[in-house]
Formats: structure tokens, C-alpha cells, sequence
């Protein structure tokens, strides 16, 4: 059978007073030896060296593993996870905790920009388990916490792009429509308005209000330059504004002028 031990010295002292000092010290390497899992014997006057920067590097890893997961980039989260413990911020219990609030800090950004169920009861597993684990197991854990992650961005995201493909396409066939909203778009294709609008947004970076006033005001243009004389009032309907105020709102707002000031301008 195998028995697993930890050697620990501590700093050099003199006389049987300095006994309970010299075992304090001893104890406390060895409690950071079982926290970072090492083999070999450790150093009081090692784990007492602490990093001035320690707090400022592992802030920037933090920043860098949550906008990994944001992007689904598992191989640069893995990265900057691998350089987050190999910080060392010296004393045990002080490692202990800073390394906690890093991986808590991780593990609710992740768990706000993400609601997938299955992903939500990952993190609180982790989470749970982190009292109880050593550096080793703590990395383990975000590893694979993060891993999850990046694929359920990755998987969200194909999921976004063919919702986004499926309502431009349904607004460029019906934006004439008067009757096309938000809340139509979403009753037509079986999705809720809030939902559609910020999956739209998020992929094409403009509201999809302003992409159907968009194409009204493109289809606007060319009857306007139409050989034939068509009253505005019929453009806006052909173009899906029932009320003509809107509609010259809308124009004025896209192209810094009437639709009148356009015809003359473009039509000669």
C-alpha cells in the first residue's frame, strides 16, 4: 500500500521556548503543501513570500477568462486559468481565500452571461465544492466549469445566427406589410418579441425596428425616383406606413430630408 505524507521546515530557531513557534510554522507548511499538492518539502520562509502584484495579476486573469467564455474560446480560457494558479500569493490561508474569491468572482460572471439550466447546476456544484478543495481541485473544477461554458456560447451562438437568419428573411419578404411589428414577427415565427428583438440586435448590432424602417426607406427611394409621379401618400402605403406623418418622420430621420427634397433633388 501507498501513504501519502508532507515534509514542511520551518525558519531556524533557538532554545525550547521557540518549540511551539517552530511547530506553528511547521504546521503551516504543511497545510500549504496539502493545498497546493506538492511533493516536494516546503519552506516556511517560502509560502511567507508574498507577491506584490499578486492581486493585480490575478485580476487581469479573471478579466481575460470571463471575456474568454463570453467569446466561447476554451483554449485561451485554459490559458489564462493555468496562469491564474500559478500565481502564488503567499501564506495558505491567505492563498486559500484569494484563490476562492477569484474562482467565485469567475463562476458568477459566467453563471450572468449564461441561463442554460444544465450549466447553472454545474456552477453551483462548483461552487459548493470549493470550501473543501485544495489549488488542485479548485483549478479542476474551473476547468471543466469553463469548458462547459465556452460550448454552450459556441452552441447558443449557431442557435442565435439561424434565429437571425430566419427573421431578416421573413422581414425582407413582409416589410411592406403595415401591420409588420415586433410583435407580429414573433406570433409568425413562434418566438417571444423580447427574445427575437435582442437576438437580432446582438447579431447585426441594429434594432429590428431600424432594420424594417431601413428597408421601407429603400423601397421609399426608388419609388420616389420612379419615372412615374406617385403622391407620397401612396408611397408610404406601398412602402407599409399607414399614417403619412410617420412615415415622413421616418424618411427625414434616415436621410436628413424630406421625401419631397429627395424626388427634386434625384428626379430630373
Amino acid at each position: 500500500f501507498q501513504i501519502a505524507f508532507y515534509s514542511a521546515v520551518s525558519t531556524v530557531k533557538e532554545g525550547l521556548p521557540s518549540l511551539p513557534g517552530v511547530y506553528r510554522e511547521a504546521a503551516s507548511a504543511i497545510e500549504s503543501a496539502r493545498f497546493y499538492d506538492v511533493e516536494t518539502t516546503v519552506l516556511y520562509d517560502e509560502i511567507c513570500e508574498v507577491p506584490e502584484l499578486f492581486d493585480e495579476s490575478a485580476d487581469r486573469h479573471e478579466r481575460n477568462i470571463i471575456n474568454a467564455v463570453r467569446l466561447g474560446d476554451t483554449e485561451t480560457a485554459a490559458q489564462e486559468i493555468d496562469a491564474l494558479f500559478r500565481c502564488r500569493p503567499g501564506a495558505v490561508s491567505m492563498a486559500k481565500w484569494r484563490y476562492e474569491a477569484a474562482v467565485y468572482n469567475i463562476l458568477s460572471a459566467i453563471s450572468s452571461q449564461n441561463p442554460d439550466e444544465a450549466l447553472q447546476q454545474k456552477l453551483q456544484e462548483a461552487a459548493a465544492s470549493l470550501p473543501s478543495s485544495g489549488m488542485p481541485g479548485m483549478k479542476q473544477q474551473l476547468l471543466s466549469v469553463v469548458a462547459t461554458a465556452c460550448e454552450s456560447t459556441r452552441n447558443a451562438e449557431s442557435s442565435n445566427n439561424d434565429v437571425y437568419r430566419r427573421i431578416r428573411q421573413y422581414v425582407e419578404e413582409n416589410y411592406t406589410r403595415a401591420d409588420l411589428d415586433v410583435t407580429r414577427i414573433g406570433e409568425e415565427l413562434g418566438m417571444a418579441p423580447f427574445y427575437l428583438s435582442r437576438v437580432f440586435k446582438n447579431c447585426c448590432g441594429e434594432k429590428l425596428v431600424g432594420f424594417i424602417n431601413s428597408l421601407r426607406v429603400q423601397r421609399a427611394k426608388e419609388l420616389l425616383t420612379d419615372i412615374r409621379v406617385i403622391r407620397i401618400n401612396d408611397v408610404a402605403a406601398q412602402c407599409g406606413y399607414e399614417n403619412v406623418r410617420t412615415f415622413l418622420k421616418v424618411f427625414k430621420e434616415k436621410e436628413g430630408m424630406t421625401p419631397t427634397q429627395y424626388r427634386k433633388i434625384f428626379v430630373k
